[in-house]
C-alpha cells in the first residue's frame, strides 16, 4: 500500500530534484548523527518496499533548492494511531536543503494537515488543543502547531508535535527520555506513542 502512495505522489514530486528519502523501522532518536549527517545511509534500500533499515541520500544534507517535503507515514498501532497510511505536505518560504528545513527553524514552515489526522496516523494518547511542533527540538517560525515552551517532563524531537499536560513525543527522531520514558523511541514507542509504523520523505 505504501508503494502505491509514493507511486502516486510521484507525479507531483518528480524531475531531476526528486529526492527520496526512506526513514525505516531502525529506531533512529533525536539527536542521532544520522538525521543530519551528509552521507549517504543504505542507499540500495531508498526505494525498498521493505522499508528495513534507515536509509537516506545524501542529497538530504546537500541539496539547497528545496522548498517542500512530502511525508508519507503508516503501520503504527496503539495510542489512536489506526494504521492508516497518509501524507502530509509541508511548504516552507525558503529554499534549503531538506535537512535544514525539517531539522532547523531558518526557513518558516506550513502545512496542509492538522493535528488530530497527524494523531491517527502516528499514535498519541493527548488529545490538546494547543499542541506544539518542533523542527530539531523548537518550535520558533512554524504555523504548523503552537511556538511555545514545553510542558511537564517534555522532551525535544527532531520533527513532530509535543501534546499534552506533560508534553508526549509524536513524529520523527523521538525522545527515548520522553515523558513515561524507559521503552523504545526512534519514530514513536511505549503507552503514550503509536508503534512500529514506516515512514518515507520526498523532498522538492
Amino acid at each position: 500500500m505504501l508503494t502505491a502512495l509514493v507511486t502516486d505522489m510521484s507525479e507531483l514530486f518528480s524531475g531531476p530534484v526528486d529526492l527520496r528519502d526512506v526513514f525505516g523501522v531502525e529506531k533512529v532518536n533525536y539527536g542521532d548523527a544520522r538525521w543530519t549527517s551528509s552521507d549517504e545511509t543504505d542507499a540500495a534500500n531508498l526505494m525498498t518496499p521493505e522499508f528495513g533499515t534507515f536509509a537516506k541520500s545524501a542529497a538530504f544534507a546537500s541539496y539547497d533548492s528545496a522548498t517542500r517535503v512530502l511525508l508519507v507515514a503508516g503501520g503504527f498501532s496503539g495510542a489512536n494511531a489506526n494504521g492508516e497510511f497518509r501524507s502530509f505536505e509541508f511548504v516552507f518560504a525558503a529554499a534549503d536543503t531538506p535537512a535544514n528545513l525539517m531539522f532547523t527553524t531558518t526557513s518558516a514552515m506550513s502545512w496542509n494537515s492538522s493535528y488530530p489526522v497527524w494523531r491517527s496516523t502516528f499514535g498519541q494518547d493527548r488529545t490538546s488543543p494547543n499542541p506544539m511542533f518542533q523542527r530539531g527540538g523548537s518550535s520558533a517560525n512554524q504555523t504548523v502547531g503552537q511556538d511555545r515552551v514545553g510542558k511537564g517532563c517534555v522532551k525535544p524531537l527532531m520533527f513532530g508535535f509535543q501534546a499534552g499536560g506533560d508534553d508526549v513525543n509524536s513524529g520523527l527522531g523521538t525522545n527515548p527520555g520522553y515523558c513515561g520514558g524507559g521503552a523504545t523511541s526512534g519514530f514513536a514507542g511505549g503507552v503514550y506513542m503509536g508503534n512500529g509504523g514506516k515512514v518515507q520523505v520526498w523532498m522538492k
